[in-house]
């Protein structure tokens, strides 16, 4: 079963459509499980993943954008 994460910013637009794991590490985007995520910042925007299973790893691919 996949997994749903969140990405919260002040940027309206979304990090990436797909996002691999090694990217979200390299580049420092905050991927939250939604059962756990938390806007300790009170950022405006929440960008919403699910996380696929892939040879290479895991990606996560995008859903859609709400208010936070």
């Amino acid at each position: 079963m996949e997994k749903i994460y969140v990405v919260y910013s002040d940027n309206v637009g979304c990090p990436g459509e797909v996002i691999s794991s090694d990217l979200a590490i390299e580049a420092g985007i905050d991927m939250q499980e939604k059962v756990e995520a938390e806007n300790e910042q009170g950022l405006r925007y929440a960008h919403w993943y699910e996380e696929k299973e892939t040879e290479y790893g895991f990606e996560y691919h995008y859903l859609n954008t709400t208010n936070a």
